[in-house]
């Protein structure tokens, strides 16, 4: 696992995991979830508009909790717009919290309830990550496949 204080290798061959939210416990959950996987976990401002232009890491997943101020409609679907395959999945207070139209068009992959479950989480990172090396595995045939 990588950090952004710490140097990267070949952070385009690494999957990125942002997380929003003003609990510093999702980071610590983060980490464990995706620990040893070569995931690097990219924790973005808890402030409106915690998005930069040009990140170094891209985002393969974002989790973002619905009771930050950070995270709002129009940061998702900014987010989207730069970075369409992010999965996202979001963390919210009840069950039956009301869902605003703008986050269902977004595609929003998992909803988590607060407290954050790291053995939920860990489960679909799992799924996610498995998905993502399986689409990369094709990608890389259908290239060697190419005539050069």
């Amino acid at each position: 696992m990588h950090r952004d204080d710490r140097p990267l290798c070949d952070t385009t061959a690494s999957p990125g995991f942002w997380v929003i939210g003003d609990d510093p416990r999702l980071n610590e959950i983060v980490d464990s979830v995706v620990s040893g996987s070569g995931t690097v976990i990219r924790a973005l401002p808890a402030q409106p508009d915690p998005i930069e232009e040009d990140p170094p890491i891209s985002p393969d997943w974002l989790l973002a909790d619905l009771g930050s101020k950070a995270v709002t409609a129009e940061a998702l679907e900014q987010l989207k717009r730069r970075h369409p395959a992010c999965q996202l999945f979001l963390i919210a207070d009840h069950p039956n919290a009301p869902v605003p139209g703008a986050l269902a068009r977004l595609g929003v992959r998992n909803w988590f309830l607060r407290p954050l479950d790291g053995d939920a989480l860990r489960r679909v990172f799992r799924a996610a990550l498995r998905s993502r090396r399986a689409e990369m595995e094709r990608m890389r045939r259908r290239s060697s496949e190419l005539p050069s």
